[in-house]
């Protein structure tokens, strides 16, 4: 199975990061809530696309930039309006749907971190974006999911994975609510600093994700994470079964 995965950093998508080759947030919680039905054989390949680098002849449509990479620091890169969101995730479906010159996709997974402010007019206006895009008739299975307030909610929000990451006195440290975290990113850092051992912070999110509990993060995360396991579970995980690839690939 090919999934195209857009994101809004390094961390989400994989790369290079901290010296580090990383497989991505997202890539590795997709293959997560996919062991809750199909166990720890499941194989599929991500595709990220990398920066874009800005120039004069950049397109109007893309003005919010390609949302694969931020192609500056986060702290200097705003986050979108609604109808920003909403314009990076059409254009990445109508890539993704293009696939690429090494094969077609079979689904597009599509995170963005959301701010309470503003985060029920972005979500709406993404969801008028996949019911135009349905009238295309793609084939492609697209997630859309948000991260309340940051991806690290996800990492921190169950005690068994906090303890992966950063040992068992990690259990007990409660950051708050992760949806109300105003800052996880922070609350990540902190805990990170204080972890005893010499593991890297790659090492420590691979940890974290492997250990999380997806059902548990959903319960924590009601906003962003439970529906976006829910999508994955729906959408992509019921086509790693063999009878449903070949439908899909009779559909193309």
């Amino acid at each position: 199975m090919n999934i195209c995965v857009v994101g809004e950093g390094r961390w989400d998508v994989g790369g290079m990061c901290a010296g580090e080759r990383y497989d991505g947030d997202v890539p590795l919680v997709v293959g997560r809530i996919a062991r809750e039905k199909v166990g720890r054989g499941v194989r599929f390949g991500c595709c990220r696309w990398g920066v874009i680098e800005r120039t004069e002849d950049w397109p109007d449509d893309w003005k919010d930039g390609w949302p694969a990479v931020h192609p500056a620091p986060a702290e200097r890169w705003p986050r979108p309006p609604a109808e920003g969101t909403a314009r990076q995730l059409w254009t990445a479906l109508c890539l993704a749907s293009q696939g690429t010159e090494s094969g077609d996709f079979d689904a597009l997974v599509f995170v963005r971190d959301s701010r309470w402010d503003g985060h029920d007019e972005r979500e709406k206006a993404c969801r008028q974006v996949l019911k135009d895009f349905a009238t295309r008739g793609s084939a492609l299975a697209v997630v859309v999911g948000f991260a309340i307030q940051e991806i690290e909610a996800w990492l921190l929000a169950d005690p068994e994975a906090r303890a992966a990451a950063f040992g068992e006195s990690a259990k007990s440290r409660e950051c708050g609510a992760p949806e109300e975290i105003e800052n996880p990113k922070q609350c990540w850092q902190s805990l990170l600093g204080e972890a005893p051992g010499d593991a890297t912070e790659v090492e420590r999110r691979k940890c974290a994700i492997d250990a999380m509990r997806p059902k548990v993060v959903a319960e924590r995360c009601p906003r962003g994470f439970g529906p976006f396991r829910e999508e994955v579970k729906t959408r992509i995980v019921r086509l790693l079964d063999p009878e449903a690839r070949r439908t899909r690939a009779d559909m193309r």
